[in-house]
């Protein structure tokens, strides 16, 4: 009861305060507009005081309604900082998470105390409000991920901060940051940042992240050059010259921004992982010199033409997945490759992957065109390697050893017979397509059933004799 009676209390203090604060400013712009004119003119009785067309143009532009909209703006946002405390259960969580780092588990806290906290874990844990924060002078190391922080102004003060998680928060501002010089690893991911500007002074910074954001240019960045891990997929720009200087990245994300032009990459010959899924991409020319690439993910693209990936030579993990590939030659050079994806890229030819030793996981999953005799035979030549798909496509071959024409049809669909050749002659090859299950009847031209079969993965090739049906001897 009595911490119900605080918390009303506490509620009824800061209405009126934000009261009070209001008067006190409406009060202020009152007086402004009734203010007497030569009193406001009195402002530009000096030497370099503008003439009065300037004058008159400052007046039209700035009238006193404009005025009062402008300072209730401006007292709104700082309305909204005012509503933004945490919540008295999130202070005391702050309050332990410091007293544990220093090593003090009650008592007054002396500066001394926070002096020594270099590190503080704060993720998770509905904070809002981070003032506590600025009093830490010695801060390296600050985990303050999936909170609602809005507001980074108490992290101005920390001069010495060098690892900074706050990704998953709801920041738009980055401005305080600029006084972190020393910062070399952050994340912002999922926030609601759309300027990078004040990250172009943060030379140091080694990894970066603010994927999932609402970036539309990453020219500040330019200059950023230290950096050797970089995440910049889920924005909203697609131009990537600013990166061409950052020689030396090593991992770089721009996955889900229209980025068909993939020339500023050219010159990054340090990268090891590079993912570029959902990118609009066409032409993969400008990776040729990416020799040191060792992870490549390029699905949901537009790529039809893998040539440049020949170039390739460290490349062992590569994701395809949803491109219309043409041809897969070029990945016979890829001596290293041990996974590669090729979902849904219609593919129906895997002759060229059949060599391919160092190859331990193939998805073929969604390439309804895919028969599964050419899985069958990859299988076979690489037995070690893990191959998912679901393919039921298959075909099935008669060669026709009797004396007489003979009659090939199938069960269909529906239960009934369906003739596909109704005079194979002696000798005779009919293949055909069809699908894992489905049943097969030889006869002869008048009628009488000869034998049945149905369609299989392993099996394709069957003789038709006088006394049946029967697996054709294996080459």
């Amino acid at each position: 009861m009595m911490g119900l009676v605080m918390r009303v209390e506490f509620a009824c203090t800061m209405t009126a305060c934000i009261t009070h604060t209001i008067a006190i400013v409406v009060a202020r712009i009152q007086y402004l507009i009734t203010m007497p004119r030569h009193s406001k003119a009195r402002a530009f009785e000096h030497k370099d005081a503008p003439s009065q067309i300037d004058r008159n143009s400052h007046a039209r532009r700035y009238t006193p309604p404009m005025k009062m909209a402008a300072i209730l703006a401006v007292l709104l946002a700082r309305l909204s900082t005012v509503h933004a405390k945490n919540h008295p259960d999130v202070d005391r969580a702050i309050d332990m998470a410091i007293r544990g780092a220093c090593g003090k588990v009650s008592g007054a806290l002396t500066a001394a105390d926070l002096a020594k906290v270099t590190q503080l874990g704060l993720a998770e844990r509905r904070v809002k409000d981070i003032t506590r924060l600025g009093e830490l002078p010695n801060l390296r190391r600050l985990w303050l991920y999936r909170n609602q922080i809005t507001d980074l102004t108490p992290l101005a003060k920390l001069r010495k901060l060098e690892v900074l998680y706050l990704n998953a928060n709801q920041i738009t501002d980055l401005s305080p940051l600029t006084q972190c010089v020393n910062l070399r690893v952050l994340h912002l991911g999922s926030n609601r940042i759309k300027d990078l500007a004040p990250l172009g002074r943060l030379k140091g910074l080694e990894k970066l992240s603010v994927g999932s954001n609402q970036v539309t240019t990453f020219e500040p960045l330019a200059g950023c050059t230290a950096l050797y891990e970089l995440e910049l997929n889920n924005n909203k720009t697609g131009n990537l010259l600013a990166l061409a200087n950052l020689r030396n990245l090593q991992r770089l994300n721009v996955s889900h921004n229209p980025t068909p032009n993939l020339q500023p990459l050219a010159g990054l010959t340090k990268l090891r992982a590079l993912r570029l899924d959902s990118n609009q991409v066409k032409d993969l020319t400008p990776l040729t010199n990416l020799k040191e690439l060792r992870a490549l993910f390029l699905s949901r693209n537009q790529v039809e033409n893998i040539s440049a990936l020949a170039h390739l030579p460290r490349l062992n993990e590569l994701d395809l997945a949803n491109n219309p590939l043409k041809d897969l030659k070029p990945l016979a050079s890829l001596k290293k490759l041990r996974s590669v994806s090729l979902q849904g890229c219609k593919v129906t030819n895997l002759r060229p992957l059949r060599t391919m030793l160092t190859l331990q996981e193939v998805k073929l999953i969604g390439n309804a065109l895919l028969a599964l005799p050419e899985i069958d035979q990859l299988q076979k030549d690489l037995p070690k390697v893990n191959i998912s798909h679901n393919t039921t496509r298959t075909y099935i071959r008669f060669t026709n050893k009797t004396m007489e024409s003979i009659v090939i049809s199938w069960v269909n669909f529906s239960g009934q017979m369906e003739t596909y050749d109704s005079g194979l002659r002696p000798e005779g090859t009919r293949q055909q397509g069809t699908y894992v299950g489905h049943q097969w009847v030889v006869s002869t031209k008048a009628g009488k059933e000869i034998g049945r079969t149905f369609a299989t993965s392993h099996i394709t090739d069957w003789l038709v004799t006088p006394q049946g049906v029967k697996p054709a001897p294996r080459k």
